[in-house]
Parts: C-alpha cells; sequence; structure tokens
C-alpha cells in the first residue's frame, strides 16, 4: 500500500520514509475531486488515512494537481494561483 500511495501521489524518499505501515484490515479512503470547471479529475487521500500513515499533509493530494493548480493551496488567493506554471500549464 505504501509503496502505491508513493508513485500514485509521487512522494520524495524522505516523505515515503516518514509514512508508517497500515494496520491490518485499515482502510485507506481516496476521495475524488473535480475542477471548479469539471475538466479535470484527481484523487486525494482522505485526512484521516493520510493521518493515520503519518503523511505530511503536503503528500494528500498528488503533486501534479499542485504543479497546474488545479486546487488552491490552504491561504493562496486568486492573484497566486494565476502564476505561470511553465509549458505544461492549465491556464
Amino acid at each position: 500500500l505504501r509503496l502505491f500511495l508513493m508513485r500514485w501521489f509521487q512522494f520524495s524518499v524522505k516523505e515515503f520514509e516518514q509514512t508508517e505501515n497500515p494496520n491490518n484490515a485499515q482502510l485507506t479512503i481516496l476521495d475524488k475531486k473535480v475542477s471548479d470547471d469539471g475538466r479535470h479529475k484527481w484523487y486525494e487521500l482522505d485526512e484521516g488515512s493520510r493521518l493515520a500513515l503519518n503523511l505530511p499533509k503536503s503528500c494528500g493530494i498528488p503533486k501534479n494537481v499542485t504543479w497546474h493548480r488545479l486546487k488552491k493551496r490552504q491561504g493562496e488567493s486568486d492573484k497566486d494561483s494565476s502564476v505561470d506554471t511553465g509549458p505544461l500549464s492549465m491556464e
């Protein structure tokens, strides 16, 4: 499970090494999310699941969602989200 989550959410080695193995029969929940315009979909790790695995907050959302600014980071304004993210920008 940890390896799957590392690949899916693109954890760094350091982030992966911080994780803990889940208990036997422990559920891990991925919530499906949709961008405001409905064009992009992704999965985020449920907060309870993230805490149970001892993951930092940044590990609950796939890194490409943050890179493409599909979801605002906590405390980020609309002005901040218009920053060019490079050639793969969705804006």
